[in-house]
């Protein structure tokens, strides 16, 4: 059964809630072929109602696009760098977009960064568990295909 969630996205100072869900294949609420997005909550609550959709808004999941942009992928922890993939990943897959980061040629580097989570697994081949050269390439790579999704998908549509 399907448990839906409130996620916000942060872009140059602008505010975008969605509603993420949980469930064989986690995903987005979509408007079309778009992902459905709201400039406030109380928006994105009222929609949730009116479309019988039973929110855990609890807790909010943000995700602040602006320091991914900004920052020095080295400088992020494994948990930050899955949270990010992970969160693109659901939202191509509800658009039906193919995302780097899915295909088998990242599988290995996506597991590593992964076990990175846990601070007792050497990763990267060093105990900082700081991914470095051509693994730096790879993850900016899958991150910035990521944010050009979000654009896609998020940005460029008016749900309204």
């Amino acid at each position: 059964m399907r448990e839906y969630y409130i996620v916000e996205f942060t872009l140059k100072g602008h505010n975008y809630f969605t509603i993420w869900y949980t469930d064989d294949r986690d995903g987005f609420v979509t408007s079309g072929d778009k992902i459905y997005r709201s400039g406030t909550l109380n928006e994105l609550k009222k929609y949730a109602e009116n479309n019988n959709i039973s929110l855990h808004d609890d807790e909010i999941a943000r995700f602040d696009i602006d320091r991914l942009l900004g920052v020095d992928i080295s400088e992020m922890s494994c948990d930050e760098i899955i949270g990010y993939w992970n969160i693109f990943s659901d939202m191509a897959g509800s658009a039906g977009m193919r995302f780097c980061g899915d295909d088998k040629g990242y599988n290995s580097l996506y597991n590593e960064i992964f076990s990175g989570c846990d601070a007792a697994v050497t990763v990267f081949g060093s105990k900082t568990g700081k991914p470095c050269g051509n693994e730096l390439d790879k993850i900016k790579f899958v991150l910035e295909q990521g944010c050009e999704i979000f654009n896609r998908l998020i940005i460029a549509v008016n749900n309204h």
